[in-house]
């Protein structure tokens, strides 16, 4: 099979990770709180390609739980070596590599104002990655890719490392979980490891995650999402008052962009006192990232593809949904952002009149 894509966008970044790795007796691969299948599945990669090179001793840890029911079938089907933890306390001679995550944030298990990484591997941008004390050795962030998963997985083809068939499960969902819904056009380097995974995954497993059962409140949250949602031209607006499940909000931003006739979408809701957004575009709606960054300037970093971006705000929400005066400044910059004058909205669901 022909992966030379996969090798030409970087193949040294495997080696030079091993090299840079090999003073250390562990390796703590960190992800990001409440793991997605990506950060799972790219931080499983980065541990096999550890384990079969080196003899460091590795861990994958993260905190918080694992809500959305497609990677707790993951979970249950494909048992990736994860930690979830309340707490890690770092102890001499490891290394830290952060995957799927930004080290200089609160969103994972260490303080990066006390611990300086060894590596980072991501796909989004990291707007704060030069406030860290020094630079990480290996410094692996492709905005072009898919996903951490892809990245991930181009470190065992470098090495020619045999993932086994869980592994490669795991890796092909987290591709395919990132690009779900926006339409992606995949670059070369994507389709070369996609291509390789194929042949390696077990599909009816990949078919039984993806399948996996949801809970009543997951379609609580989204009839209330779509009576919510307010369309404004070719822009929408979505504000939930909460959400039982965080991930919950970028998947009714994937479903509401496939509404004929829009461009720019923006869900909000709360989770747990975070307000969490998700912005999706089509073709000829804009940068997703920007559009983002001037809704919440001031209040947060967004970060993520053209296409698709999330962000965290800064301040938390007292109460259990985003306060009125919150919801109007996200709605007139988010509008203006996407340079929609106040026109007549409507509403996405059209509520039957009585009579």
């Amino acid at each position: 099979m022909n992966i030379q894509h996969a090798r030409s966008m970087d193949t040294t970044k495997a080696t030079e990770l091993l090299k840079h790795i090999q003073p250390y007796e562990f390796a703590v691969i960190v992800t990001h709180d409440t793991p997605d299948a990506d950060g799972i599945a790219a931080s499983w990669a980065i541990k096999r390609l550890i384990d079969e090179e080196t003899t460091c001793e590795t861990r994958v840890i993260a905190r918080g739980e694992i809500l959305r029911s497609e990677n707790r079938r993951l979970i249950e089907l494909l048992e990736p070596p994860i930690e979830m933890l309340d707490e890690y306390f770092v102890v001499s001679n490891v290394a830290l590599i952060f995957v799927d995550c930004e080290p200089n944030s609160s969103r994972h298990l260490i303080d990066s104002q006390l611990f300086d990484p060894l590596a980072v591997i991501h796909h989004h941008t990291l707007p704060t990655i030069n406030d860290l004390h020094s630079r990480p050795l290996v410094l692996d962030v492709r905005t072009e890719v898919s996903s951490a998963s892809a990245i991930a997985a181009s470190y065992l083809i470098e090495l020619e490392i045999e993932p086994g068939e869980k592994l490669a499960t795991a890796l092909l969902y987290g591709i395919r979980s990132e690009t779900k819904g926006c339409n992606p056009a995949y670059e070369a380097f994507d389709r070369s490891v996609l291509e390789w995974l194929m042949t390696r995954a077990n599909l009816s497993m990949l078919g039984d995650i993806e399948n996996a059962p949801l809970s009543a409140e997951y379609f609580g949250d989204f009839a209330k999402a779509l009576l919510s949602c307010t369309l404004y031209g070719d822009t929408a607006f979505c504000m939930l008052p909460q959400t039982s499940c965080p991930e919950t909000i970028g998947e009714v931003a994937d479903l509401l962009i496939r509404r004929e006739g829009l461009k720019q979408v923006l869900c909000a809701a709360v989770h747990n006192h975070r307000i969490l957004l998700s912005v999706r575009t089509e073709p000829g709606g804009g940068n997703a990232v920007a559009l983002l960054d001037q809704t919440i300037k001031g209040l947060g970093h967004a970060a993520g593809h053209p296409n698709r971006a999330s962000a965290t705000l800064t301040d938390r929400s007292e109460g259990l949904q985003i306060a009125e005066s919150l919801r109007d400044v996200l709605l007139s910059r988010w509008l203006k952002a996407c340079s929609v004058q106040y026109i007549d909205s409507e509403h996405l669901v059209r509520r039957n009149q009585p009579g």
